[in-house]
């Protein structure tokens, strides 16, 4: 088994990709949006937006620029 784990770790060492997944573009907006709407105090607009991102995607899916690969060993007795 220990072969296989230096195996799988040299893969996972070439397939890993980027330091950290990106926020989400459409995220970003919204709450930029938010803070604005807080500066003016308008209430309703911060709600609505408030909701908005509570349904909104934080991350990137399926980023270009970060994957990573995840190794598991399951050992039966």
């Amino acid at each position: 088994m220990h072969q296989l784990d230096n195996y799988v770790e040299s893969i996972k060492k070439q397939f890993d990709v980027g330091k950290k997944i990106r926020v989400s573009p459409e995220y970003t907006k919204i709450r930029h949006l938010k803070r604005k709407a807080e500066k003016t105090s308008d209430i309703p607009l911060i709600k609505e937006l408030h909701n908005k991102l509570l349904n909104t995607e934080y991350t990137l899916f399926n980023d270009p620029g970060y994957k990573r690969l995840h190794y598991v060993r399951y050992a039966d007795d």
